[in-house]
Order: C-alpha cells, then sequence, then structure tokens
C-alpha cells in the first residue's frame, strides 16, 4: 500500500544527503518509491532512475543527488510502498493494534523467537495493557515463501517492546514478516493489584474481582470482602434500654432489613450503644401492627466499632424483633 509520509514521520538532513525514517525501525529501499524537493519541484529519489538513487542503513535513506543546497526544513514529497497487511481479524474489540509498518512497526528478528516494536507502538501499548503481561490476540507469520501461520501467544511475554514467543516452535527466519493483533489484558493481570483487576475472556471472582454489587443469599459483598447475612429475633420488653446484638470485636452491626411486631403502644428506636448514638428517629407502633424494614445490601443504619446494637423503648411494652445483619 502506497503512503505518503507525513513531515512528522521523518527528518531531513541536507547537508548529508539523508532521509530518515523516524517512525520505522528500519526501511527496504525498494519500497522507497519516490522524493521530491516540494519547493523546486526536483525529484531527489527515484526507485526507477538509477541517476537518483540512494543507500539505506536501518531507517536511514542516504540520496545520491546532491542536496547540500538545500534546507534541512524544506517539506519533502516521500512517497514508500508498506509492506501488505494480513488480513485483520475481528476480535470484538476497540483496542487493536497491528504491524505493517509506519507507527505500529513489528519486525521479526531472524533466528530468535522474538518480534520488536516500534518505539511509538510500544509507548501506546505499555500505557494500555502495561509491560510483562501477556495480551489478548494473535501473531501472523508470513515467510518470505507466501506461507502463512498464527503463532501462539501461550506463555509469551512483553517487556521493553520485544514480544518472546515461546511456544512458537521454529525461530523466525530472514524474510518472515509479522502481523501483531491485540486486544487487551488477559491472565497475566495480576489479581491482587486493584489497578489490573478484570481478566478478560474468564469468569469473574467476587472476592478477586471488584464487582459493584453483588446480591445472594449466601453473602453480600463490602468491595471484595464476603460478609454473611445473620440472623437475629428478640422480644424486648423493658423501658429504655434492651440490648439486641452484644459487641463484636473490631466489626460494625450493620442492619440490612427485617421487622418489628408491637404488642402495644410504644415508641422504639435503634442506637449504637446502651443510650448511644440514635441510628434512627423513634419508629411508632400500636397494638397488632407491624413495621417492615425491606432488605437492602446496603444496609440501613450501623453501630461504631467495638459498640452493641441497641433498641431504645419508650415504655414496658413487649416488642418482637427480627433483624438480618452483617458484620462489617
Amino acid at each position: 500500500m502506497k503512503r505518503l509520509i507525513p513531515t512528522t514521520d521523518y527528518s531531513f538532513n541536507a547537508s548529508a544527503k539523508t532521509i530518515t525514517f523516524s517512525k520505522l525501525a528500519a526501511i527496504d529501499l525498494q519500497r522507497v518509491l519516490l522524493v521530491a524537493h516540494v519547493l523546486s519541484g526536483v525529484i531527489i529519489y527515484n526507485f526507477a532512475d538509477p541517476s537518483l538513487g540512494g543507500t539505506k542503513s536501518t531507517n536511514v535513506l542516504t540520496l545520491e543527488y546532491d542536496t547540500t543546497t538545500m534546507s534541512n526544513s524544506d517539506p519533502l514529497m516521500i512517497w514508500y510502498e508498506m509492506p501488505d497487511v494480513m488480513p485483520m481479524p475481528d476480535l470484538g474489540a476497540p483496542n487493536i493494534y497491528s504491524n505493517v509498518g509506519g507507527d505500529f512497526a513489528a519486525v521479526a528478528n531472524s533466528g530468535a523467537k522474538t518480534i520488536t516494536l516500534s518505539s511509538y507502538a510500544n509507548s501506546v501499548l505499555s500505557s494500555v495493557i502495561g509491560i510483562n503481561n501477556l495480551i489478548t490476540g494473535l501473531v501472523v507469520r508470513r515467510t518470505s515463501g507466501g506461507a502463512v501461520d498464527v503463532l501462539p501467544l501461550s506463555n509469551a511475554t512483553y517487556s521493553a517492546n520485544v514480544f518472546t514467543l515461546p511456544d512458537m516452535g521454529a525461530n523466525f527466519a530472514a524474510g518472515d514478516t509479522v502481523a501483531v493483533y491485540l486486544t487487551g489484558p488477559d491472565k497475566a493481570y495480576d489479581k491482587t493489584s486493584d489497578s489490573k483487576k478484570v481478566t478478560m475472556g474468564t469468569g469473574l471472582v467476587a472476592t478477586l474481582d471488584t464487582i459493584s454489587a453483588k446480591l445472594a443469599t449466601d453473602a453480600v459483598m463490602n468491595d471484595k470482602t464476603e460478609l454473611v447475612p445473620q440472623f437475629l429475633t428478640a422480644a424486648p420488653a423493658t423501658s429504655g434500654n434492651n440490648t439486641l446484638l452484644a459487641a463484636v470485636a473490631n466489626k460494625r452491626i450493620r442492619v440490612l432489613g427485617g421487622w418489628l411486631s408491637f404488642s402495644g403502644t410504644v415508641n422504639a428506636k435503634f442506637q449504637s450503644g446502651a443510650g448511644g448514638t440514635e441510628l434512627t428517629n423513634y419508629i411508632y407502633g400500636v397494638a397488632g401492627t407491624f413495621a417492615p424494614i425491606p432488605i437492602s445490601a446496603l444496609g440501613y443504619f450501623e453501630t461504631a466499632v467495638n459498640t452493641l446494637l441497641n433498641l431504645s423503648l419508650s415504655a414496658s411494652t413487649a416488642v418482637s424483633v427480627c433483624l438480618v445483619y452483617v458484620l462489617v
């Protein structure tokens, strides 16, 4: 695919007669099609003209044309034939990084099982998935003879812009090209690290992965901690303080729901500690009435740490209490 190289992607040294392709790790001389000096309209490189040729070293083109009278800031029109792109697979993810030259160049290292990405691709990739994490995606190799195969990503590592593919079998050979399609983090994300929590392609686990809400009969979640619901029934009948639950060391008592039933006219309120901080206003009851507290995973109120749960009654009238609570 022909590409007009933008001025941001090369630097021109007129006195040295060189052009450095800053976004390419290396250039192929046969892919440099044409270079023209825009201000004068003069062609200074043409692959089809032996007198307008040049030589290359990694990503630097040295021109035969004498450019010493030109300026480094003069704009050039550079046409470069990018390598053929192998078909992009539909991996169903928005973050896909491919090889094929330019900003996202990827070079198969002959005699090794490694792929070197351009510095630009590395900077983008690192900000997305982090160094030393495996990735979900696809690596496709095309040999110099045109054979295509998919390389395994199992046990792959990534560090300092180099992919190492230990399970790929034979090393890369001279002339091999690769396409690297990356979609994001996979199992190598450290599940103990809050900043790298989601593991794509695997089921989330409430005690390892931060899930904003998990409502189930076995437990409710406080961040990644399971809180097992506990149940209380009581029938306090003393005017003033009535201990419903004793203090629990280093824990708060959080009420998730329940109900109160009144045998007569009486007002009731929950407190943190006997005669302590009021957790509710008065709940007004008369004989035969029922005050439901619907279940809420968030809870309605909780005591202070190391503090009992108290029910204060305005009269010596029996109140039946049923509560669901967790210790936080």
